[in-house]
C-alpha cells in the first residue's frame, strides 16, 4: 500500500501544529492484472483441452478493461473463438464485484471453464462460477468481469 510522509511547517501566529508521520492515501484494492508468467500458466493447463467458444462482457470499474485484455490475449494465444468482446455502459445493477464464468449447462460444458476457474482462483483471483441456460450452444463459456472492489 502507497505510503507518504508529510510534514507540514509553518510559522504564522495561526500556524496549525506540525503534522508528522505516514499516512495511508489510497487504501483500493489492488488492480488485476496477469503477469506473463501466469499467462504461460494458463496457456499451457488450457491448451489440451478441446476448444470453447467465448463471450466476454466487462461493466464499468476500475480495472475491467486492463483485466479484461489480459484474458483476451490468453484467450488469443490459445485460438479460441471470441464471439463476442463487449462493455456494459452502466455498472452491474446488483452491485457484484470480481468475475463470474458462465456455462450453459452442469452436464455439458467446456472442460476449459473448470480449469480456467480453478487456476484464476489459485493465483488470487475472485471468481465465480454459474449457470446461463440462455447461451446458445454447450461450447460457449460467458466470462463477465466486473470491478474489483
Amino acid at each position: 500500500m502507497p505510503h507518504v510522509s508529510i510534514e507540514q511547517h509553518s510559522s504564522g501566529p495561526n500556524s496549525p501544529n506540525i503534522v508528522t508521520g505516514e499516512i495511508t492515501i489510497n487504501n483500493a484494492a489492488p488492480k488485476r492484472h496477469l503477469s506473463p508468467e501466469q499467462k504461460e500458466a494458463l496457456v499451457a493447463k488450457l491448451v489440451k483441452l478441446p476448444v470453447p467458444k467465448m463471450n466476454i462482457l466487462r461493466w464499468p470499474g476500475n480495472d475491467v478493461q486492463g483485466f479484461g485484455n489480459d484474458l483476451v490475449d490468453v484467450f488469443k494465444r490459445l485460438n479460441w473463438p471470441i464471439l463476442t468482446d463487449g462493455s456494459a455502459l452502466t455498472p452491474e445493477p446488483n452491485g457484484s464485484t470480481g468475475m463470474a464464468v458462465f456455462i450453459k449447462s452442469v452436464e455439458t460444458h467446456p472442460a476449459a471453464a473448470d480449469v480456467l476457474i480453478t487456476e484464476l482462483r489459485s493465483m488470487g483471483f475472485k471468481v465465480e462460477a454459474a449457470l446461463m441456460p440462455g447461451l446458445a450452444t454447450v461450447d460457449e463459456v460467458k466470462v463477465v468481469i466486473g470491478p474489483n472492489e
